[in-house]
């Protein structure tokens, strides 16, 4: 009897951990905007909308522009006006919001912080015909564990 335990014990453990080895990692390639427009931006999805997010590593916080917030899908609002020091200068913030992102089948619920990023952006949605919603910042990619490979051109694991 005891040897049966430790046998179908001996399986679980090995299925388990055969399981988690092969569970397949999301990577979110920047490719496409690399080739287009020279900057890792990536697509995510709330609330059926497309929102595309510049990748920066430079930034601690993540941002969203107060343009799209009314079409997404909120989980909490705080809407304590800050002011945020940038490399550019300081900004006002709008506040912030929480929200789920998706890539694929891969969810990331996230804290942005709302300001006008409309007319930083502008340039590039001018000359390259792509809006740029936000930025995802390193404690995006901290969180969440992906580091940007710019030999795969991809966000990974």
């Amino acid at each position: 009897m005891t040897l049966i335990v430790i046998i179908l014990l001996t399986i679980l453990i090995t299925s388990l951990t055969i399981a988690h080895l092969t569970k397949p990692t999301v990577h979110i390639p920047f490719k496409e905007s690399m080739d287009l427009i020279n900057l890792p931006v990536v697509t995510f999805i709330n609330n059926n909308v497309k929102l595309h997010f510049l990748l920066d590593t430079g930034s601690d916080d993540s941002f969203i522009t107060s343009s799209i917030t009314e079409m997404l899908d909120i989980k909490s609002t705080d809407s304590r006006i800050t002011n945020i020091q940038t490399g550019n200068g300081i900004i006002s913030s709008l506040g912030r919001v929480t929200l789920d992102i998706s890539y694929l089948d891969s969810s990331y619920e996230n804290t942005f912080i709302v300001s006008d990023l409309d007319g930083p952006f502008s340039n590039v949605a001018n000359s390259k015909g792509i809006q740029i919603h936000g930025i995802l910042g390193s404690l995006f990619f901290r969180k969440y564990g992906y580091k940007l490979d710019f030999k795969k051109l991809a966000a990974c694991k």
